[in-house]
């Protein structure tokens, strides 16, 4: 398990599901599930070892996650509410360079993603870890 949120008085669980994420509802009494499951993608990463963070806000569902099995594409995603989905650029090392997501923040009307990624020294154009 990826995402355990709270919502509308019941769960919202996303997997790995041996690589290929879903995501589904749950009651919050029984744990059945209710409706049907959704695909995972750019919700949930693929292996259990890549970061995520999800956090639901204003009837969206937004997370940070990687969208492939390589961990090459980042994505911040919102989804599952009334305004259409939304990612950021797909493969633009301008907005993420390997991210680690560490925690999101809902702060007023804006979504705050905490992350730490690779950073590329401008003297040396190498890769440094801090």
């Amino acid at each position: 398990m990826k995402v355990l949120l709270s919502r509308q008085g019941g769960l919202f669980v996303c997997g790995t599901n041996a690589f290929n994420p879903l995501c589904a509802n749950y009651t919050g009494d029984t744990l059945e599930m209710v409706g049907e499951t959704v695909s995972g993608m750019a919700r949930c990463p693929y292996d259990p070892k890549h970061a995520n963070v999800a956090l639901f806000a204003e009837g969206n569902l937004f997370t940070a996650t990687v969208t492939d099995f390589l961990a090459i594409d980042a994505v911040i995603y919102r989804s599952l509410g009334d305004s259409p989905a939304l990612r950021t650029v797909k493969h633009d090392s301008k907005w993420f360079r390997e991210p680690y997501f560490v925690s999101s923040v809902e702060w007023g009307p804006h979504i705050y993603f905490f992350f730490r990624e690779m950073a590329v020294e401008f003297n040396y154009l190498e890769k440094v870890r801090d």
